[in-house]
């Protein structure tokens, strides 16, 4: 971890809450340990929603390899888990800005300079306009996305019970459990409303007993509106190059001089492995979990 990033942030934007990428730092922890089979436990780590829960998990981690353990916890609890985190973390985990960019403009990347810039410009105004037709046939309520989610996230009434203790504050009862919903702070006991912004099974349960409508206690940044102005802009219309204006005295700009590479050139990155959440490395030669032949530490008879 740069720690000048770490200091740049407290210094330049010290009202904001930063965290680290948990996918990257899933990365980093699986090359240190070399075990992909501890990959879930840093994950549940992460997105775990109270401390005891993060704890438990980050005990299992430190059993199954305590040197990499190690690692994990020298880096500061408040900028990759969920529950130690200082704001709200939006459902957000990951920072893929650059590979969310290259699939929108997808193969102009191999296109020249200019190809590039007027290739970009439009695969731009198109992806603006597309997301600004996505909702242009709902008029207010949440985005299709998230009205699906919250339509998945409700419990039947029968396998709840509520209790009202003051018109924000609540009690819910589901089996053996019990948690707190107070809908005027927009938090519950299990922590989950407060740290994504959209109610949890126990507020939805809650809101529901109550009969009011569950959109009034989503996040605003889960509505509509703030999609609908998030892509309010647009790209103009430009002439093509062959009519822009020309001096007479004007020199032909030149393209670089360029030596090509041995080999077939690159036209897709290539994505580490160890960000591919799942599978487990199973060593050929012991058929054990967690390594594979190269560093398997069994002897060949």
């Amino acid at each position: 971890m740069k720690d000048s990033i770490v200091t740049s942030i407290k210094q330049f934007l010290s009202l904001a809450h930063h965290s680290f990428c948990l996918q990257r730092l899933t990365e980093n922890f699986v090359s240190k340990c070399h075990e992909r089979i501890l990959e879930d436990l840093v994950w549940r780590c992460g997105t775990a929603f109270t401390r005891k829960e993060c704890d438990y998990f980050l005990e299992h981690l430190r059993r199954g390899n305590t040197q990499a353990s190690y690692w994990l916890e020298a880096v500061d609890k408040n900028l990759w888990t969920t529950s130690y985190f200082g704001g709200c973390r939006y459902d957000i985990y990951t920072t893929k800005l650059t590979e969310s960019f290259k699939a929108i403009i997808g193969d102009v990347l191999d296109l020249p300079i200019t190809g590039l810039v007027l290739g970009t410009r439009t695969k731009v105004a198109d992806y603006l306009y597309k997301r600004q037709q996505d909702v242009s046939d709902i008029s207010n309520g949440l985005t299709k996305h998230y009205a699906r989610l919250l339509e998945t996230s409700q419990l039947e009434p029968n396998i709840y019970n509520v209790t009202h203790f003051s018109l924000h504050e609540s009690r819910v009862y589901i089996q053996d459990q019990e948690f707190s919903v107070n809908l005027d702070g927009r938090t519950c006991s299990c922590r989950q409303y407060q740290l994504m912004g959209m109610p949890c099974v126990h507020a939805i349960a809650a809101i529901q007993a109550r009969h009011y409508n569950i959109y009034d206690y989503c996040a605003y940044w889960y509505t509509v509106e703030t999609y609908r102005q998030t892509y309010s802009k647009t790209l103009s219309a430009i002439q093509s190059c062959i009519d822009w204006p020309c001096e007479p005295n004007d020199s032909p700009i030149l393209p670089p001089t360029w030596q090509k590479r041995v080999g077939r050139p690159k036209r897709k990155s290539i994505e580490s492995q160890s960000l591919v959440r799942g599978g487990t490395v199973r060593c050929g030669k012991c058929k054990e979990p967690g390594h594979n032949r190269r560093n398997c530490g069994v002897k060949s008879a």
